[in-house]
């Protein structure tokens, strides 16, 4: 009973001749492959010391080492592990809770709407990022899988009011009609029926959620409130901000690291979202 027109072929195809976004989708892919199997394909031990052996890129240390002799390109590819963890996990903890308290709201209506989107309201008027700085600055405990949780809990708001728009006017589609008069669930109808019809606007918001996550994990890790006993590009960018004059590479690799990773997972949203936008029904 579904409305929605686009079949995996027919976007794959439309996402594909969008340069940008496919350049996007194999950036993201080495990065995910680099995070992965870093333990595996990793040269160096990245913990590894060898105090007073500062190195700038070579033969045998390709991306040079840091002040205590690690090797940086070992540490930029454990580091790509803490970033997609967040990012990934994070989108996901957001997009489940946007999702479902959006499509309540939307389909619902009345009382529960009121209330879910009052609830949404006042996140939104809450300037997230200090209130994540707030609490991981409280925090005993830092590790990535508490960050990527907060993280997932506080910037839910912008999907719910999205999926909650279009809920409301696939509500009042002719085959959300049919589903109700031959008797099925309101639940079947909200997870069977109406999110698959939204799930372009639900793909596109979870990667830009995902770039988000990634940007605000590494940003923690640079102000010294990640974990100190995990590798993350964040932390070694802070690392070189301290050496650039006297050792450039320390923070222009994680630097552009992070600049890809995120710029990737943005190129992927805008690829999405034109692949899925319903004004190109039918076009090849």
């Amino acid at each position: 009973m579904y409305e929605y027109a686009f079949s995996p072929r027919s976007i794959w195809r439309r996402f594909k001749a969008n340069r940008l976004a496919l350049v996007g989708l194999i950036i993201a892919s080495v990065i995910l492959v680099m995070g992965l199997l870093g333990p595996i394909v990793v040269p160096y031990n990245p913990y590894a010391m060898d105090f007073g052996r500062l190195l700038s890129p070579n033969s045998q240390n390709l991306l040079g080492t840091d002040d205590l002799g690690r090797d940086v390109f070992s540490r930029l590819v454990l580091g790509a592990r803490i970033s997609l963890l967040v990012g990934l996990g994070g989108s996901a903890i957001a997009t489940s809770i946007g999702v479902v308290l959006g499509a309540f709201a939307g389909y619902f209506r009345g009382w529960i709407d009121e209330i879910l989107m009052r609830i949404t309201d006042v996140m939104l008027v809450i300037p997230s990022f200090f209130l994540i700085i707030l609490i991981v600055s409280s925090l005993r405990m830092r590790s990535s899988l508490i960050i990527m949780g907060i993280l997932g809990i506080l910037i839910w708001p912008r999907l719910a009011r999205v999926v909650r728009s279009e809920i409301l006017s696939l509500r009042e589609r002719d085959f959300t009609k049919a589903a109700k008069a031959i008797g099925a669930s309101d639940l079947r109808i909200i997870f069977r029926h109406l999110l698959p019809n939204a799930a372009g606007s639900i793909l596109v918001t979870t990667t830009m959620y995902a770039a988000v996550c990634i940007l605000e994990q590494s940003t923690l890790s640079f102000l010294g409130l990640g974990d100190p006993t995990e590798i993350s590009w964040g932390s070694m960018l802070m690392l070189g901000r301290n050496y650039l004059t006297t050792a450039w590479w320390l923070a222009l690799f994680p630097g552009v690291m992070i600049f890809l990773t995120v710029l990737a997972f943005n190129m992927i949203g805008d690829g999405l979202r034109d692949a899925l936008d319903p004004r190109l029904r039918g076009v090849k």
